[in-house]
């Protein structure tokens, strides 16, 4: 009995450092792009279960994707599965690339490749330049 115990807590641990290896923390934040054609901008929120949301926008047209899951087992690996958008949009999409600690190098399957920036980096960043500047983003903020 005390052995099955023991075993259970010792798998109950292996699994949760598997997920960490899985879902590293550090990803799972929102990270903000451009695709490489210059034509889709996406947004993306990760989370610490594997899973998130992620928004697209070419143009006038929006879609919304779940995050079925994802990973980062030596290759960054997202699943995607749409959740609104117009009829035209890719009903998933499957994004493969490579991590870094400030950015996402991603292919979008059958689309184009794109890069991610850690959002709040990016937008801590432009505040600093803006600021050296000596330019207010209020009127930005209100125009974008």
């Amino acid at each position: 009995m005390k052995r099955a115990l023991l075993l259970v807590v010792a798998l109950a641990g292996c699994q949760a450092a598997m997920e960490r290896i899985l879902h590293p923390p550090a990803l799972a934040a929102t990270w903000i792009g451009l695709s490489a054609d210059g034509l889709t901008w996406y947004r993306l929120d990760l989370d610490d279960e594997g899973t998130g949301m992620c928004a697209t926008a070419k143009g006038s047209e929006m879609a919304l994707y779940r995050v079925r899951r994802w990973s980062d087992e030596g290759e960054m690996t997202i699943h995607l599965e749409i959740a609104d958008g117009p009829p035209a949009a890719a009903r998933r999409l499957e994004l493969r690339g490579r991590s870094e600690a400030a950015r996402l190098d991603l292919v979008a399957e059958g689309l184009h490749s794109l890069t991610l920036w850690r959002e709040r980096d990016l937008l801590a960043a432009r505040e600093r330049m803006a600021g050296r500047m000596g330019h207010s983003l209020e009127g930005v903020r209100d125009a974008g």
